[in-house]
């Protein structure tokens, strides 16, 4: 499933400015009233992040105030949308934002998560492009284009932008693990392996997301027994993970434990109903046990929750009965 096409992980690049976005407007902070303020608030909880949610409709609603401050509360509830994995709302409201200050780099920001975490990183690279012009020293935001870039394939680009954000900050695990995972969707898995090492050395609360993910890569290099080893711990951290129990079946897929994997791929869809690839990986796993009817099934429900899955789990090296050994 991976940092990037699981779109779990997909990489957040997060609220980047946050607040310091006010900066780069005509409003000052102490210009901007109770609901704006409000709007403002660094959200800390679910119930907290409604009340930023209703200030920012609130203020929006009044039809009122300059058009900096409501491009503030434009992209302060997107970025809420953001969070709630509304891309389609939160898109709305970064365009309203940016149609009052087409240069507003938070809005930007925000419509280039929102773009890569709703599958359209083609759309993403432009908005990625202008804010990183405005502010070249983020970490994050190389981060989110180079995924951007992964997701579309262009590895080395991807790469090339990993590699920008660790000469900023050399020790971001974050993009160690992105970098190892294009190193890995690239068939170079010894140095990938090794890019996760690094990742975890450094890692605090990305530790499962890279032990899931060396636990596919060295499942795709032939290392079944390691690979289990690295999806176990990743279990121990983060139990009743469906991706990490995907991951645990892709290792016992391409080890052929094919009814392991099939036990592994039912504990993912318990946790996680729409998880493509776990259906997609218990289809292929009762193929090979001869469940014709079953697995026919599964794939054909993965492909409609995520078109072009067969494409994706073929690049992992996923083969169905009857495709070339």
């Amino acid at each position: 499933m991976g940092a990037v096409m699981g779109g779990v992980t997909g990489t957040v690049v997060g609220c980047i400015v946050l607040i310091a976005a006010l900066a780069g407007t005509s409003a000052k902070a102490q210009d901007i009233d109770a609901t704006l303020r409000a709007c403002l608030v660094r959200a800390t909880s679910k119930e907290m992040m409604d009340r930023r949610f209703e200030s920012c409709s609130a203020f929006i609603e009044q039809a009122s105030g300059s058009p900096a401050k409501r491009a503030i509360a434009f992209a302060s509830r997107g970025w809420v949308q953001v969070t709630r994995r509304d891309y389609p709302k939160a898109i709305a409201d970064f365009d309203s934002a940016l149609s009052l200050n087409s240069n507003f780099d938070w809005a930007l920001a925000g419509r280039a998560v929102a773009f890569l975490n709703s599958r359209q990183s083609e759309r993403a690279i432009p908005d990625f492009d202008r804010v990183i012009a405005m502010h070249p020293s983020s970490p994050q935001l190389y981060i989110g284009r180079g995924d951007a870039y992964n997701n579309l394939k262009q590895y080395d680009r991807g790469i090339a932008d990993f590699d920008r954000a660790l000469a900023l900050d050399p020790n971001n695990d974050e993009a160690m693990n992105d970098r190892a995972w294009a190193l890995a969707r690239k068939g170079q898995y010894a140095e990938a392996i090794q890019g996760y090492d690094a990742a975890f050395m450094v890692a605090t609360g990305r530790r499962a997301l890279v032990l899931g993910n060396r636990c596919e890569t060295k499942a795709m290099a032939g290392q079944i027994d390691a690979a289990l080893a690295d999806c176990e711990a990743a279990l121990e951290i983060e139990p009743g993970n469906s991706s990490y129990l995907f991951s645990r079946g892709f290792a016992n897929l391409m080890g052929e434990r094919f009814v392991t994997a099939i036990a592994d791929y039912d504990a993912a869809l318990a946790a996680d109903p729409k998880n493509a690839f776990a259906l997609y990986g218990r289809g292929v796993a009762r193929l090979w046990l001869g469940q014709s009817a079953s697995g026919r099934d599964d794939i054909a429900a993965a492909a409609q929750i995520r078109p072009g899955i067969r494409e994706d789990m073929s690049a992992l090296g996923v083969k169905l009965p009857g495709d070339p050994r």
